[in-house]
């Protein structure tokens, strides 16, 4: 009833894993890496519940994520699929490293960075049909796609999203389409850097800075077919938009 693999020492290596629970758990993650923890990999894996997403039973505190690192923990992973959980597919208070791996139908955000330290950092992703956003930074925490070619498709809220001082999130050559609110989206405080991104069929807007936030696009960006506008700015928000926008 807890988590399947609880990681607690430097260097440990996950290769070829199918990780799967039957539903909600009373633990807060399949794979928990402890506080501090250094060095760990995990490759060609598969994470997820065979029911899919549900919210919490009554009495558990927390939902199921698919892998929670914890604050101080640094994980690199590569080619792994985290499906069908009843939170985020991907939650760190702690670093992260991932390359092309998907986060596809979780209860949650499909990639989460959440408070002061944490950061992932991301190339060749995709995260889609999530029932909150694809990727998001939140309350301090950062996300970084340099290069990074990531896809957010089809998720309940916004493809990439950072909200609260000290959140920010930095991605180049990146897609969010389908998206139910806004395809990138900055709010609180938080700041976005866009840069060779596509925000598209969108049911708000391509792109948003809301309540203090900032948004900069630093080179060509489009925002295509989105339902209401191509880039909103309201209550305080601030946008600096480059040449070829």
């Amino acid at each position: 009833r807890g988590a399947c693999v609880v990681i607690e020492a430097h260097k440990v290596v996950l290769r070829g894993l199918n990780i799967i629970k039957p539903g909600e758990t009373e633990n807060r993650a399949l794979i928990k890496a402890l506080a501090g923890v250094t060095g760990v990999q995990i490759k060609h894996c598969y994470v997820g519940c065979n029911n899919g997403p549900a919210s919490s039973s009554a009495g558990a505190k927390w939902k199921t994520n698919g892998i929670w690192v914890q604050r101080g923990a640094e994980v690199e992973m590569q080619h792994t699929a985290f499906e069908r959980v009843p939170g985020c597919g991907v939650l760190t208070h702690g670093r992260v490293l991932i390359s092309k791996c998907t986060a596809s139908g979780n209860g949650g955000d499909g990639f989460c960075a959440m408070g002061l330290r944490a950061k992932i950092k991301c190339k060749a992703c995709v995260a889609d049909d999530n029932a909150t956003s694809g990727f998001s930074a939140l309350d301090g925490g950062r996300v970084r796609a340099r290069r990074g070619e990531c896809l957010a498709r089809n998720n309940e809220a916004a493809g990439l999203f950072c909200r609260g001082g000290g959140s920010s999130l930095a991605v180049e050559d990146s897609s969010a389409e389908g998206s139910k609110a806004s395809g990138f989206w900055a709010t609180d405080g938080a700041h976005m850097a866009v840069g060779g991104c596509t925000s598209s069929n969108n049911e708000l807007h391509g792109y948003a800075a809301m309540t203090w936030a900032q948004l900069s696009a630093t080179q060509e960006c489009r925002g295509l077919q989105n339902a209401f506008a191509g880039c909103y700015i309201a209550d305080k928000g601030f946008a600096l938009m480059a040449d070829g926008c």
